[in-house]
């Protein structure tokens, strides 16, 4: 029974933060180490499973359909002038429309590439969290905290996620006491 209460606490709390509108982010991937040193880590998981499982292009074409085509006559077909006879009214159709058909191409190894990505991470010894974690917005980042040296931290609460557009890559963790503005959440 408390995992069932621990489960419907988590999947309301997502709940409530995706209506509010806020950024999460739900993979992050921590241990005491350096960003520099998790970028490195990252690169050789990247490099480890892109080795171990090759790209297998598949194609696949998209089921195919035609809408039945139906047609409706309005008016009279007899009619004129002066005995004459031609034809009046009208005739509408509609369907006969196809869709469906295209052509695409996928990774078929993909998801076992990730799994390889995953694993290697967790061989290093990386934890990997997957409850949200809110994006920090701009206003709550101190200036230059990101870089080669800034800490890989444990969530806490009331905490932030930066997602930095560097050469480090990875997500780094901003705790409450260094945000420049706190958490509303």
């Amino acid at each position: 029974m408390k995992i069932n209460k621990m489960l419907v606490l988590s999947v309301t709390g997502s709940q409530l933060i995706a209506s509010c509108g806020v950024s999460t982010n739900s993979n992050y991937q921590h241990k005491p180490v350096t960003l520099g040193q998790k970028a490195k880590d990252l690169t050789d998981c990247a490099v480890k499973a892109a080795q171990s499982v090759p790209v297998n292009t598949a194609i696949k074409t998209t089921p195919r359909y035609t809408t039945p085509v139906s047609c409706s006559s309005s008016g009279s077909i007899y009619g004129g002038y002066s005995g004459y006879s031609s034809y009046g009214g009208s005739t509408y159709c509609t369907g006969g429309q196809t869709y469906g058909g295209q052509t695409y191409s996928y990774d078929a190894n993909e998801g076992l590439r990730d799994t390889v990505f995953n694993q290697c991470l967790s061989d290093k010894g990386y934890q990997t969290i997957t409850s949200p974690i809110p994006v920090c917005a701009p206003e709550q980042i101190p200036a230059g905290y990101v870089n080669k040296n800034t800490k890989i931290l444990k969530p806490v609460s009331g905490a932030c996620i930066i997602e930095p557009k560097t050469q480090y890559g990875g997500s780094v963790l901003l705790p409450p006491k260094d945000q420049l503005v706190p958490n509303k959440n």
